[in-house]
């Protein structure tokens, strides 16, 4: 499952990832598409991973792999992920995944931290 959004006044991609699945990675990368239509290059980007499980296989990391190199290509400036601090190792192992594609992304545990970040406050 996953939701994303956009707030053109922000600037800014709303990315939430839950359970995915390989029917979700087309649809992820339509609306992730469709959304960063309506930004500004440099847009900021709001990664929530607080409720995400994922296969650790080869195919679930391949799934994560494909939509950060969307997100890569897209021309996003600031990223933000928020995870559970139960999990922070996933933001981690999503992070060495980034770094590989040459952006890396804050860490945040609220929803409401992640924003002041991205807003600069």
């Amino acid at each position: 499952m996953f939701k994303v959004d956009s707030d053109k006044i922000k600037n800014r991609l709303f990315i939430t990832l839950k359970d995915l699945t390989p029917e979700d990675v087309t649809p992820i990368l339509e609306a992730l598409t469709k959304n960063i239509s309506n930004l500004k290059p440099g847009f900021t980007c709001l990664v929530d991973i607080r409720s995400m499980e994922l296969d650790s296989g080869a195919k679930g990391e391949a799934y994560i792999e494909i939509i950060q190199g969307a997100l890569a290509d897209s021309g996003m400036g600031k990223v933000v992920r928020v995870a559970d601090k139960k999990n922070v190792a996933f933001h981690h192992h999503m992070e060495e995944s980034s770094l590989a594609l040459g952006y890396t992304a804050t860490l945040a545990y609220t929803y409401d931290e992640a924003e002041k970040i991205l807003d600069g406050k």
